[in-house]
């Protein structure tokens, strides 16, 4: 028994018997048509590859045995799913034209590639975008505003002056706005 995406229902099912759980499929059968055996053994302990795109399948937790791009089949590979080490210190595309070199559209290969790229470098736009925007809230908490004028040309000060005493309340602190004049108590 083991987990898989059924290629007829399309669900993640427990395969028993050779067979979907949900719909009883003969996964054993589809898996033999389509050279995910050895011998009478099925293979799920490889990494897949699909033939006509080139997309890899590595998952641990379940087994796809059909494309999730194209719908086409997959194909395995020598690479053991549980230590994958040849797949990460291969380039993607040697280990294509190893597995299916002579079978992959190239075509589809280029535009799933390019279509990954706009889909990272939207990603990659979207989180400079959100950063700009926690930087711009933190900078607004940092820089105090004037009240009245909303300004940023804010100074700190001590308070007015007074005849008898020098500076009145010297050790009160105020803002003032070099925009408008407006002056307050720094927290408020």
């Amino acid at each position: 028994m083991f987990n898989a995406r059924c290629p007829e229902c399309n669900n993640d099912v427990e395969v028993i018997n050779g067979r979907c759980s949900k719909c009883n499929f003969d996964i054993s059968n589809y898996m033999a048509i389509n050279g995910l055996c050895e011998g009478n053994q099925l293979i799920t302990d490889k990494v897949f590859i699909c033939p006509n795109c080139g997309d890899i399948e590595a998952s641990t937790g379940r087994l796809y045995l059909k494309c999730s791009e194209c719908g086409h089949p997959y194909k395995a590979t020598d690479i053991d799913r549980k230590n994958p080490i040849k797949l990460f210190n291969t380039d993607e595309k040697q280990l294509i034209e190893e597995y299916v070199g002579d079978t992959i559209n190239w075509d589809i290969y280029n535009a799933r590639q390019e279509e990954w790229s706009n889909i990272q470098e939207k990603r990659h736009e979207y989180q400079q975008q959100k950063q700009a925007e926690e930087n711009a809230r933190q900078d607004a908490i940092n820089h105090p505003k004037c009240p009245k004028c909303g300004s940023t040309a804010i100074t700190s000060g001590q308070r007015g002056y007074s005849f008898f005493t020098g500076f009145l309340g010297s050790n009160k602190t105020v803002n003032r706005c070099a925009n408008c004049g407006h002056t307050w108590k720094p927290g408020k």
